[in-house]
């Protein structure tokens, strides 16, 4: 809960003008009227299918103190009236940031965004406590200024992901959190639809480094094809990661038949034998950027290791479940980009038995999606996966590339009933794909608490 403020420090901050009691206060902003509370101040916002000047009734129903518009609305609710709300919304946001005085971490990347702001922040909470942490990934113009309103005084630090699907997106959004230090965990060809190119989407990532300070650190993936990119952006030291190469690296790497690793980190700092329970190449490269992060910010070794060690995996990102025919389905259904699918290919194809993958289509990939489909089922055949279950649509490009081995289906009830022949003690089944193809679904079908298998 933020400070306590009224409604006429709110018109003179954003420039507005005020209907009704300018005494009002709040100390919660929200854009939703379910979310909304006693002392809220409601935002309404507009977009292609909604406008929240459309609930001001239900917001002053539900508790809400003021609501701030773009235009008045004929309704006793005390209202600030500004040019637009969605800029008023980050406005405030970045008069809070302002306000705190801890430091602050800023994560962008195609993949791996999540995972990184996760560790930091358990290693984060480890040492000093309360931490505020980016809640699921509310990492757009909306959800990133709302997290930023969550901070409080009592926060030791806050760990901020900035998500984007255009150019100057992220420019917006690090002008408003203003980070200490900033991570670029990669670029994998997420979103390749809206930028266009790659090019483009590490141009989009390297906005954050502007908004760095001279005294700040960019940490920098250094097995990443555009480090040389984004280190030449760069106004303030760099400190590099990667799983062989990098300030911060990884010796003596040994995986388990799940996945699960141990090596020794090789940091500035000294070096720290650590325990990963996430499977994946690409969760021991999220661990070394979270310990690259942590370093600066003061963390000894001996409780990143802790942290680490007792991490588990977030919901649809490489999730263990024990599925029908007591499989082991790894859920990594929770999003996809080209790169994440190779990585999940690279996973399943280290593991021992037969090996599964069940794959939906992966969103804004725009022109070239055909192509990148067929070169992941490409990958997935050159791997020697033992079968390619496969969701119609954008995906069905992957099947045909992967060969006779492969099997498409129309819906994720169909999908299921054909792989649970399969499903035994030495299979695991992988389950990928964007949101958009709610693979979520499958695996939901799937578990065996479900089946009662």
């Amino acid at each position: 809960m933020m400070q306590s403020l009224t409604l006429d420090f709110l018109a003179g901050l954003l420039d507005g003008q005020i209907r009704g009691a300018q005494e009002n206060t709040f100390c919660r902003v929200v854009t939703d009227t379910r979310q909304t509370s006693d002392q809220a101040l409601f935002v309404a916002l507009q977009g292609p299918r909604f406008d929240g000047h459309d609930f001001i009734a239900a917001a002053r129903e539900a508790g809400a103190s003021a609501a701030l518009v773009e235009r008045w609305v004929d309704d006793p609710l005390p209202q600030v009236k500004v040019a637009s709300s969605l800029q008023a919304l980050g406005q405030l946001a970045a008069w809070n940031r302002q306000a705190f005085k801890g430091p602050v971490v800023g994560v962008t990347g195609n993949s791996g965004k999540t995972t990184v702001k996760e560790m930091l922040a358990a290693m984060l909470r480890l040492d000093r406590g309360s931490v505020l942490a980016t809640p699921g990934n509310l990492n757009n113009a909306i959800g990133l200024p709302l997290t930023l309103l969550s901070l409080e005084p009592q926060h030791q630090a806050a760990v901020i992901e900035l998500g984007a699907n255009h150019l100057g997106e992220i420019d917006y959004l690090a002008s408003l959190t203003r980070p200490d230090l900033g991570v670029i965990t990669n670029v994998t060809g997420a979103h390749l639809g809206e930028f266009g190119s790659l090019e483009a989407i590490a141009q989009a990532k390297g906005e954050l480094l502007a908004w760095l300070p001279n005294d700040g650190v960019s940490v920098l993936n250094a097995e990443d094809v555009f480090f040389d990119f984004w280190r030449k952006q760069s106004l303030c030291p760099i400190t590099s990661f990667g799983i062989r190469q990098g300030d911060v690296r990884a010796e003596d790497l040994h995986t388990d038949a799940l996945g699960n690793s141990q090596f020794t980190a090789v940091t500035p700092w000294g070096r720290q034998v650590v325990h990963l329970a996430l499977p994946g190449r690409h969760n021991l490269s999220n661990a070394l950027a979270s310990m690259a992060l942590a370093g600066h910010l003061g963390i000894v070794l001996e409780v990143q290791a802790q942290a680490l060690a007792e991490m588990q995996s977030v919901k649809g990102r490489l999730q263990r479940i024990n599925a029908y025919g007591d499989a082991l389905l790894l859920d990594d259904s929770y999003n996809a980009s080209p790169g994440a699918v190779k990585s999940a290919i690279d996973l399943l194809a280290s593991l021992p038995g037969k090996r599964l993958l069940a794959l939906g289509a992966l969103a804004e990939l725009g022109d070239a999606s055909a192509a990148i489909h067929s070169q992941l089922g490409g990958y997935a055949r050159e791997q020697k996966l033992d079968g390619l279950y496969v969701l119609a649509g954008a995906a069905e490009a992957a099947a045909s590339a992967f060969g006779q081995e492969a099997r498409v289906f129309a819906d994720h009830s169909a999908l299921a009933e054909a792989l649970k022949p399969h499903l035994d003690r030495e299979t695991c089944l992988l389950v990928k794909g964007s949101r958009s193809a709610r693979m979520d679904l499958l695996v939901t079908l799937l578990r065996k608490e479900e089946t009662g298998a």
